[in-house]
């Protein structure tokens, strides 16, 4: 059965944390996820770390797969198992938290800009922690999907059942079209656009809205130049129109 789940900027749940200012997409939702029509999604959130600011997390028990995209600026990231790293435009770093009390820092050591990142997590059954970090060119061709993480890289683990999870994203010019077509049952893809005007299936989605299509052919438009960005749990075939 197909299902499609929207949600437009506007409606999106907001937190200001002082340093940190956090619109979710996706929030809250139980867990365990369940038959929630968002697949695997647990919380997909959009946050500026201020100029000097930082957030720290706590994970305790339940291993959840943390996806990390850098939109703009600079992050030093750093947990208490003494893992560093530091994110730039495109980057990736994605941790499967493990079933053990993991405590992360996202430090924004810039005291003149603000750094933009989208945070998903996923509900994942894999008990073992896990560290995954992709770096990415910050220019990208115009009219094409590049891949950040491929399936196979990222995957996640649920119910005993491992799942591939492909993240792309992508630059494109006003009159392009694409159509994505779920290859394997199951299949669900989450798309977030970040500029721009796109129809999705005759859903006319903007600035930072959210929705995802669930074993579906998915008709792309672009009405405006747009960056969009895509999750994809499961295996489709992705044709230019």
């Amino acid at each position: 059965m197909k299902v499609m789940k929207y949600l437009a900027e506007q409606d999106r749940k907001f937190t200001d944390m002082g340093g940190v200012k956090i619109h979710h997409s996706i929030y809250p939702v139980v867990y365990p996820v369940g038959e929630n029509g968002w697949s695997p999604v647990i919380m997909f959130d959009n946050k500026h770390i201020l100029a000097g600011g930082q957030e720290v997390q706590s994970f305790v028990g339940s291993p959840v797969l943390v996806i990390r995209i850098l939109i703009s600026g600079t992050i030093a990231y750093y947990d208490s198992t003494g893992y560093r790293t530091i994110l730039t435009n495109n980057d990736i770093l994605s941790v499967n938290t493990g079933n053990e009390v993991l405590q992360s820092v996202l430090n924004n050591a810039d005291e003149a800009e603000d750094s933009e990142l989208i945070e998903i997590w996923l509900e994942s059954g894999n008990v073992n922690r896990k560290y995954e970090f992709h770096s990415n060119l910050a220019k990208r061709e115009t009219g094409r999907f590049y891949t950040l993480t491929a399936p196979g890289q990222t995957e996640m683990e649920s119910e005993g059942q491992k799942q591939k999870v492909w993240l792309g994203a992508g630059s494109f010019a006003q009159g392009d079209n694409y159509e994505i077509k779920a290859q394997t049952g199951g299949c669900s893809v989450l798309l977030f656009v970040v500029t721009g005007l796109v129809n999705a299936n005759t859903n006319r989605l903007a600035f930072r809205d959210t929705a995802i299509f669930c074993d579906e052919v998915i008709s792309l438009e672009f009405e405006s130049a747009a960056d969009i960005f895509l999750m994809v749990m499961g295996t489709v075939e992705i044709n230019k129109g």
